[in-house]
Order: C-alpha cells, then structure tokens, then sequence
C-alpha cells in the first residue's frame, strides 16, 4: 500500500539521501559531475526539444503540455523506467545542472514509488502536496550542488554570491539561497558540517580553485 504525502518536507532524510549519493559516487571535490549520476542511472534524460519533435509540437506547446517551463520526471510503470526531460532555450547550463538535480531528487527520493498519487505524474495532487515534494527535491538538490553546511566550512571571504556560484556551478540567485540559509540556520547546518569536513576534506583543507 503506497503511503500518503507527508504534511512537511522531511528535511533530515533528504539531506541524508543527498549524501548517500555523494558517498556513493565517491564525489570528493567541487562542482559534483551531476552528468556521472545520469549516466550510471537507469534513468531515460533528453531534452524538451527532442520530446517535442518526436510529439509532432512545437517547443512553447510542449511547455504547456506538460505544464513545466524547466523540466520534469515521470515514472513509466509499464516500462518500469523513470524519464527526465529539461528545457535546453534561454537555460544557462548551470540553470539546467539545477533541472538535473532536482529531478533526480524526486526520483533518489521514491516520490513516484512510495506515494500512492504519484505513479505517473504529479498532475493529481493538490497544490499543498506538490509543495512538500517540491521543496524536498529542491532541498535535496542544493545538499548535492551546494548544501549551506559547505558554504559555512569556507573562509568567510569566500561566502559572497560571485565566488559560491562559480565555485560550486549553480546560479547566483542558487548561490544567493544558499548563503542565506548557511546565515540563518547556522545551528543546524553546523551538525551537517561533519558530514562534508569527512568527504571533501582534501578539497577544503588542500586548497581549491573556482571554476
């Protein structure tokens, strides 16, 4: 029996599925290759542009269609395969690493397998319900690019927006949120900090070079 969505993102277990994954493929330095996942994942990845065409519809009715401007992921259960499909115009590539990893958190996260309104699309919950999966795939997508835990371990000359985005390849307005959140949590995101001083220790402690 599938279970209901929660009423609350679940911070702690997405952060701790995000560094699962780190630990997993051995991601020992900044950026992390979100392309590596993808590729070493069942997961079928193309672009809007490619579904498009094979739809027969242009790129705008496409967007309408499936009602998601940047991107989105679907499970097929008859093919037992989950699909990501991301929007290539006017999408910088550090906007669509972004894309990536937020899909792969609805996936990494079971959103399709353990909540019984999900199978195919999230077009059947309430605006509520997609809310809490949203932010949780949000969350687990800047504990995989970018967790503020991170930006607290940097000197403080390095916590300004221009140096964290190029440092870690996100947006500035990414890297805006997460300083923000390394300023106003600072208590909790402390506790992560064990976590990230263990996995990228050489990197933060050996020196390191923004992109």
């Amino acid at each position: 029996m599938k279970n209901k969505i929660p009423d609350r993102p679940r911070f702690s277990a997405v952060s701790q599925c995000a560094w699962e994954v780190i630990k997993h493929f051995g991601f020992h330095h900044y950026p992390i290759d979100v392309s590596a996942i993808y590729k070493a994942s069942p997961i079928v990845v193309s672009t809007y542009q490619h579904f498009a065409a094979r739809a027969g519809l242009t790129l705008d009715k496409y967007i309408d269609v499936v009602g998601a401007k940047d991107g989105f992921s679907i499970y097929d259960k008859n093919k037992n395969k989950y699909v990501v499909a991301f929007n290539t115009q006017n999408m910088t590539k550090r906007r669509i690493r972004w894309t990536l990893a937020h899909e792969l958190g609805h996936i990494v996260l079971n959103h399709f397998d353990e909540f019984e309104d999900t199978r195919l699309s999230q077009t059947g919950l309430t605006e509520e319900e997609y809310g809490v999966l949203d932010v949780e795939a949000n969350v687990f997508a800047s504990e995989l690019l970018c967790s503020p835990a991170m930006v607290g371990l940097l000197p403080e000359r390095e916590r300004n927006t221009d140096y964290i985005s190029n440092l870690f390849f996100i947006s500035k307005q990414a890297a805006e949120k997460a300083i923000e959140q390394w300023m106003e949590h600072q208590w909790l995101h402390k506790k992560h900090a064990a976590f990230f001083e263990q996995q990228f220790s050489s990197y933060l402690y050996g020196g390191h070079e923004s992109a």
